[in-house]
């Protein structure tokens, strides 16, 4: 492998007509920066409380949801993701139902 010398920055010469230029610039300035006008502050959203419920159900009802969930999924979902979670499902489902009840 050869050494060899830093290679060594050449001095670009400029004309007098570019330093005119360039003095102009200078001399022209220019102005400070712009404050941003402040952005509207958006309503604050309502905080929902969110509440912890137990939910216990037989080895076998959660197989059959475990089951269905996956297999609406298939159907109408892009290949390759995930079914919803069990806790989304049942949130869907109780949504759901709540609707219904409400239609009666």
């Amino acid at each position: 492998m050869a050494i060899s010398k830093k290679p060594s920055k050449k001095k670009t010469e400029t004309t007098p007509q570019e330093e005119n230029l360039i003095e102009q610039l200078i001399e022209k300035g220019g102005s400070a920066v712009k404050k941003a006008k402040p952005k509207p502050q958006p309503e604050p959203k309502q905080e929902i409380k969110v509440m912890s419920v137990q939910l216990r159900l037989p080895e076998e009802l959660i197989n059959e949801i475990d089951q269905i969930r996956v297999s609406n999924f298939k159907k109408g979902v892009a290949y390759k993701l995930d079914a919803p979670s069990r806790h989304s499902w049942f949130v869907s489902a109780i949504l759901e139902k709540l609707e219904r009840d409400k239609g009666e």
